[in-house]
Order: structure tokens, then sequence, then C-alpha cells
């Protein structure tokens, strides 16, 4: 397999492991009567240290310094939670099911961390000596 083929690889399951652990706690926490605002920020708390812990040192094998990447990390995140918890609060008051909602803001924030993670968190050609 070849290194970009096996970085892609790396970043679809380190995603898909920080992408199931907002759904899981996003919908633990919908399902125990937490506002659905709340519930996927904290869920997307818990994914976010998941994340950025496996993208930086399983994906991008710790190249880009901590010091360029997780500033641009939290930025990305930050305003990803705050889209996700809108998607969220618009699924509560359309009365859509717990599901439904976990699903949506889920897929949402997949999307978007992948096109931010990788065109401007840990971008190609800009890796840098480990911090």
């Amino acid at each position: 397999m070849s290194f970009g083929l096996q970085r892609f690889m790396r970043f679809l399951a380190s995603g898909g492991i920080a992408t199931a652990t907002n759904f899981v706690g996003a919908y633990a926490l919908l399902q125990a009567g937490v506002a659905a605002w709340i519930a996927n920020l904290a869920a997307y708390a818990v994914a976010f240290v998941v994340g950025y812990t496996l993208q930086r040192a399983w994906t991008f094998e710790g190249q880009h310094r901590h010091g360029d990447a997780l500033p641009r990390y939290l930025a990305l995140q930050v305003s990803v939670a705050a889209i996700t918890a809108l998607v969220g609060h618009v699924g509560a008051l359309l009365h859509m099911p717990n599901l439904i909602i976990a699903l949506g803001s889920t897929g949402v924030s997949g999307v978007l961390c992948f096109i931010g993670t990788s065109l401007w968190v840990f971008p190609r050609g800009e890796a840098a000596a480990k911090a």
C-alpha cells in the first residue's frame, strides 16, 4: 500500500473513531434527557481529544508541530462544534427523533472536519519538526 493511500486509510479510521465517539456520546446524552445543544457540545469535546490525538500521532505520524496544528485544530473544532450544536438545536425545534438529530449532527461535523483537517490543520507539504 502506498504511503498516500495508507495515510488516507488512517485518516478515515481515526476520523471514524472520533465520529463514533461523538455519535455515541450525543445519542447517550440525548437519551438521558440532556438538552440537544448541550449533548452535542459535550460529546464533541470528548471527540475533540480523541480526534486530535489520533490524527496527529497516528495519521500524520507526529510530523506537524503542536504549536501549529493544535491552534488550527481547536479553531476548526470550535467552529464545527457551534455548527453541530445549531444542527442539534434545529432538529429539536423540529421535533425530530433523537437518532435523526444525532445522525445529522454527526454527519455535518464529519464532513466539515474531514475538509478542514486535511486542507488546513495537517496540510500536505507543511510537515514540520516534532514539537
